[in-house]
């Protein structure tokens, strides 16, 4: 079982969202149950919703649709993130007594066993916001010693590499490149491949105009023009 934090807003969502469902969709593969928060986001809990019923209800013949609170759980976003984290440390079914739709945890079969991090096999935090990660591993990692991935926009990824060094955290992916990667290394290319294609082309017109406007600059200062 993993719990996935969407720790983003719509704002960056184009580089996020394929990096969230690649993940969703890889536990789902592989039969793993999952759980669904929007810990530091109040704003992208409803973004977090979709992207989990899209990736359980379009499968695209990589495993069976899956069931809302048999295969999955959404639990939403709660207001103050760090007592939240606190208390999911302590007892997840205290801190979320019900689900996004309002149905009660206990109800649940793959939740009954689960009622601390360490009932997790693995967190994943894809964020958008600075200073969210640091509190997921003074919290889950440095207190109740849970193993953290976590993904992130691509301008932010320099600052957490010391931590990927020092085991805080297991796994990092850098942005929409990291979202594109992971895709191919499931052997399923998709949006992020394709918008890491668009983006190369992109970076490559701009590439030509420089090259374009240094030899016009360069051709007008030797002939005088």
């Amino acid at each position: 079982m993993i719990l996935v934090s969407f720790d983003f807003a719509p704002d960056v969502s184009p580089e996020l969202t394929p990096m969230a469902e690649a993940v969703v969709r890889h536990a789902f593969a592989r039969g793993i149950h999952v759980i669904g928060i929007a810990a530091a986001s109040a704003q992208g809990a409803p973004l977090a919703k979709t992207i989990l019923e899209n990736c359980a209800q379009n499968p695209r013949g990589l495993y069976p649709e899956q069931i809302n609170g048999a295969h999955y759980v959404y639990l939403g976003n709660r207001p103050d993130m760090f007592s939240t984290l606190m208390q999911m440390g302590k007892d997840i079914h205290a801190t979320y007594e019900t689900d996004y739709g309002g149905r009660v945890l206990a109800d649940m079969p793959f939740m009954r066993g689960v009622k601390t991090f360490q009932d997790v096999d693995y967190l994943v935090v894809i964020t958008g916001y600075v200073g969210v990660p640091e509190t997921w591993m003074q919290i889950a990692n440095m207190k109740y010693k849970a193993t953290i991935g976590m993904g992130m926009t691509a301008v932010s990824i320099s600052g957490y590499m010391p931590y990927l060094q020092s085991k805080q955290i297991t796994g990092l992916l850098p942005g929409l490149r990291g979202a594109a990667e992971y895709e191919i290394a499931l052997g399923e290319p998709n949006v992020a491949v394709r918008r890491m294609v668009a983006q190369l082309f992109a970076h490559a017109l701009v590439v030509f105009f420089i090259v374009v406007g240094n030899i016009e600059y360069f051709v007008r200062r030797r002939y005088g023009a």
